[in-house]
């Protein structure tokens, strides 16, 4: 396998130092002859770690390093297309959504972003899981999400036929669609393959065209639900909401998605049932599955105009996965502006303050009125894209976004500069010659996601190659990558015992913490995403609780006493 490494990669779960020197002529590398891969670095404000895409049209992932060269491949079934996501799980595993037209054979639903297997690859590219959801009910789409446990939640279509829509109070008269594909998340266990948790946007669905019907009523007055039959943006396609992106937050217990077509996105309870997530009522919001916030477009719930729109057939909605008590959201606002001769994408960071999800009672709309802050390229038009495209957070305070479209990905400080700039060399799935231009959509990249050196026990890092051909080696070199492992620090937690918060010590960023009460039972799952690391504990009950280290097996027992 091209660009294959013999070293098995895992988080950080053992600690371990990593000593990388980044060798550069100047801090900043400015490659004026190189028209696709790694375009410019500074390598004093860079972010240092792996950048990890899946490119459309061909069957390969890709892992590269700063200077473009590459650090590993996943080679597909050579039938395999996105379908979209690729992320990398705390074992070094990769999770991709595929499209396989060898092994999606029967008729199924499908449109941009189809997908419908999710599959998990070893470092070393052997196939170890596999899940298929396309049939004619459902198919998966787009985006996926690794839980705590281990379990992987997913956007999918569900189709509703002509029956079913009318008696939903479906405007057939002023909209076309004889079918709609609503959107459904699924938990799936992959130790099982059964569906443990699910959510449908169906349950959740209000009108006002038809009085005869169940779910009529003021849309204004009931913004926990989705008008079925605002419809501005989807044009009178099937996929109505076409939900493109999904999160997890671990602290709250809650999901967000986006959904392009309503130019909006929605946060919902995952500490519900099932049944509970079907209906208005249970989980920790005591809401069930309605939806706790939305935000973007409030002329959605009949509480704005086309003026207070702010999110723009919007990507990648999520949290920051730097530190779980982080309040902020980020997103890729694809399309600013409504004349696409004039488009510009920008990020919008989103700063949820509470947990309550302000409402402003007066204008009768989520708060706050704009955002917190925004992220570009320095030069605007490197950002647009009018679909794809994704951010991150990434732990040195720079954002990594992905202009989908374009192929480009790069990197801006806190302050906007730019700090690493890559353009993927593939035209139309193929790796063409540095020097060669590329037109718009001839590298479409639906994400990129990076990933921190110390995110890998060892990764040989001499005499890489890179995916374009020609490329010049000499202005940009990494040498190869020394990790030493230690041994375990004890896991403790203070104070012990605890009221609000447990701090847990001998733990490091990437360790998978999980909390049982003395039934055995689990009640709480975290991911050591900032150190020092804190626990809340806040709302749960008096008791002896055990506190285990997922990956190590370590264990220590603490006691919570109620405030």
């Amino acid at each position: 396998m091209k660009g294959r490494c013999y070293a098995f990669p895992f988080f950080i779960s053992m600690l371990y130092r990593v000593f990388i020197l980044l060798l550069c002529s100047s801090s900043i590398s400015l490659v004026s002859q190189q028209t696709v891969g790694t375009l410019l670095i500074d390598d004093e404000a860079v972010d240092q770690g792996f950048t990890l895409f899946y490119p459309n049209q061909q069957s390969t992932v890709f892992l590269i390093n700063n200077c473009g060269e590459i650090v590993n491949t996943w080679q597909l079934d050579p039938s395999s297309r996105p379908g979209s996501k690729s992320l990398l799980d705390s074992l070094g595993n990769l999770y991709v959504c595929s499209l396989n037209g060898a092994v999606l054979t029967e008729p199924t639903l499908g449109t941009g972003g189809a997908g419908g297997l999710i599959e998990q690859y070893d470092w070393n590219g052997t196939l170890l899981w596999q899940y298929k959801l396309a049939n004619d009910q459902y198919r998966q789409h787009h985006d996926i999400e690794l839980l705590p446990s281990g379990n992987v939640i997913m956007i999918a279509w569900e189709r509703h036929r002509l029956s079913e829509i009318v008696e939903m109070g479906f405007d057939t008269i002023n909209n076309p669609q004889k079918e709609i594909w609503s959107d459904a998340i699924f938990e799936v266990d992959p130790t099982n393959d059964s569906i443990v948790w699910e959510w449908h946007a169906w349950d959740h669905l209000i009108q006002d065209f038809d009085s005869t019907k169940m779910n009529y009523g003021s849309i204004r007055e009931q913004p926990h639900r989705l008008d079925i039959n605002y419809q501005k943006y989807s044009a009178g396609r099937q996929d109505w909401l076409h939900c493109n992106s999904i999160d997890y937050n671990p602290r709250l217990d809650q999901i967000v998605i986006s959904s392009k077509y309503m130019n909006e996105f929605y946060i919902i309870d995952h500490s519900t049932t099932s049944l509970e997530a079907s209906l208005e009522t249970g989980g920790n919001s005591m809401k069930g599955g309605s939806i706790l916030y939305r935000w973007g477009n409030p002329e959605a719930y009949q509480s704005g105009s086309q003026e207070d729109r702010q999110s723009f057939f919007q990507h990648d909605v999520a949290w920051s996965d730097i530190d779980s008590s982080d309040t902020k959201l980020y997103f890729y606002n694809n399309w600013v502006g409504e004349n696409l001769s004039l488009g510009n994408s920008i990020v919008p960071v989103f700063d949820q303050t509470t947990q309550s999800y302000a409402f402003d009672s007066l204008s009768n709309q989520y708060l706050p009125l704009t955002v917190a802050d925004t992220y570009s390229h320095p030069d605007t038009s490197k950002n647009f894209s009018t679909a794809a495209s994704s951010i991150q957070l990434l732990p040195n305070g720079n954002v990594l976004m992905c202009a989908g479209r374009q192929g480009r990905i790069f990197e801006v400080t806190d302050n906007g500069d730019l700090v690493w700039e890559y353009l993927v060399p593939m035209r139309n799935g193929f790796p063409i010659e540095q020097g060669e231009e590329l037109s718009l959509s001839e590298n479409f990249t639906f994400q990129a996601k990076k990933y921190a050196y110390d995110f890998f026990k060892e990764v040989p890092l001499d005499n890489l190659e890179y995916i374009e051909s020609s490329s010049d080696k000499s202005y940009c070199v990494v040498s190869s990558v020394i990790a030493t492992d230690l041994t375990y620090e004890p896991l403790s937690v203070y104070p012990n015992p605890s009221i609000n918060d447990l701090t847990a010590s001998g733990v490091v960023k990437g360790d998978i913490l999980q909390l049982y009460n003395i039934s055995g039972q689990l009640v709480l799952s975290q991911i050591v995403q900032h150190l020092p690391c804190k626990i809340s504990v806040a709302n749960l009950p008096s008791g002896i609780y055990l506190l285990k280290e997922i990956n190590s097996g370590r264990m220590t027992k603490c006691s919570i006493i109620c405030d």
